[in-house]
């Protein structure tokens, strides 16, 4: 949004978080020759390399898979952004109203909704249409008032730090975030489960989504674990197999440390 005169303000409302991949180090086949530096074993074709891997995952043997590294750009409200700071193994970088007058866009949820029964942190059943239209009005009043209230300080004279106290969590904020693939596997596992918020298992999901481009396997054996954590390891085994089997059999060494590989794994989140 370009700097407008205090006396004219636009608000932008957007509905939904974005983030794109801004860079990636590693593949996974490097994290399976990685991984092999502690036994001395030697590389034995692409099977075993995925067999390795997950073995690592199964079994949360998380150094190797620290080799591999994922920088994010997101723009979420500044909610989501606090939830995704209390994910401490990453390193972040965020717009600062200290240095810059805030962009004002708010975001809004697509349905207003009650309160949750049973967990007290989470929503339940989206609200009647005739709470909706109360919900929404009050929700612009809101968001008009602190953006109001913002270009009025600044026009004051108010420092900009002092001026960004008034405006909401509503806000929509940029930040980078780096991490390696251990700390994300463990914040996808927690964001990406049906308890966590909506805004943020949005973001989970399109996590997931970018990186599996850059790390299939990694990613895939990853949510094999998940989903049949619930049952047995004997489950999670014989999914590997399979995986295994129908991913890599007759690759080589070369393909399987190439990039080539982003889109040959087989989805089992659905």
């Amino acid at each position: 949004m370009e700097t407008k005169t205090h006396t004219d303000i636009l608000n932008q409302i957007q509905m939904e978080v974005s983030v794109r991949l801004d860079d990636a180090w590693g593949y996974d086949g490097d994290i399976a020759r990685i991984a092999r530096i502690s036994t001395g074993s030697q590389r034995k074709g692409a099977r075993a390399d995925i067999g390795l891997l997950a073995h690592l995952i199964r079994d949360d043997h998380g150094s190797p898979l620290e080799m591999g590294m994922v920088r994010f750009e997101i723009h979420a409200p500044l909610f989501t952004v606090a939830q995704l700071l209390r994910h401490r193994m990453a390193s972040y970088s965020q717009v600062s109203g200290r240095y810059v007058e805030m962009d004002l866009t708010f975001y809004k949820p697509l349905d207003w909704k009650g309160q949750g029964e049973g967990n007290r942190q989470v929503s339940g059943e989206v609200l009647p249409d005739e709470k909706q239209v109360g919900a929404n009005n009050l929700y612009m009043q809101s968001i008009m008032q602190a953006a109001r209230s913002y270009t009025a300080l600044l026009d004051t004279g108010v420092s900009r730090e002092q001026a960004r106290i008034v405006l909401p969590q509503a806000l929509m904020v940029k930040i980078f975030c780096q991490m390696n693939l251990r700390s994300l596997m463990n914040l996808l596992t927690l964001r990406m489960a049906h308890d966590a918020q909506e805004e943020f298992q949005d973001l989970a999901w399109g996590m997931f989504a970018l990186t599996r481009q850059r790390f299939p396997v990694v990613m895939d054996l990853m949510m094999g674990r998940n989903k049949f954590a619930a049952e047995s390891r004997d489950a999670y085994v014989a999914f590997m197999k399979q995986y295994a089997d129908e991913l890599a059999v007759e690759a080589e060494a070369e393909q399987f440390q190439s990039d080539h590989l982003a889109n040959a794994g087989k989805k089992v989140n659905q």
